[in-house]
């Protein structure tokens, strides 16, 4: 029979209760099923009051953009979609065939900047999506 090789020996040595404490810790924190599903660590509920807040305002989301779009449409004089990313934040989005010379409707964007465009939409921040970047914020990001 070999010897126990030495590392394994003052891993034996060591009070194991703490291994266990810990391990304990970690099953009352993560959500392992949810965790397996999203390919990513989610901590389970009740853990942490903050980020049960931070989720439910997340869930809140289509709510907040569907208003937020309403509202902007106002200003804009055209449909607007609220949009949000996270990282990026919350933009305002405008099909680009607003802009064409075709257009029988154009922007009002008085006070709107231009973040970036694809082939099909522009993306925009203003006053409203500057006001969503602060409450509720970057939600998805501290969830996360």
């Amino acid at each position: 029979m070999e010897p126990t090789p030495r590392l394994i020996q003052k891993f034996l040595a060591l009070d194991q209760s703490a291994f266990i404490d810990l391990g304990c810790l970690i099953t009352d924190t993560v959500n392992f099923e949810i965790s397996r599903n999203e390919e990513r660590v989610v901590v389970a509920k009740s853990v942490s009051s903050k980020v049960d807040e931070l989720r439910e305002q997340f869930g809140d989301l289509n709510t907040i953009l569907a208003e937020a779009s309403a509202e902007m449409e106002e200003m804009a004089a055209v449909p607007v979609i609220a949009v949000y990313f996270p990282q990026l934040g919350f933009l305002s989005s405008i099909d680009i065939a607003y802009f064409s010379s075709d257009a029988t409707i154009a922007p009002q964007l008085n006070d709107w900047e231009l973040e970036f465009q694809t082939d099909q939409q522009r993306y925009y921040k203003n006053m409203l999506t500057d006001a969503l970047d602060r409450s509720p914020g970057d939600v998805f990001t501290l969830v996360n």
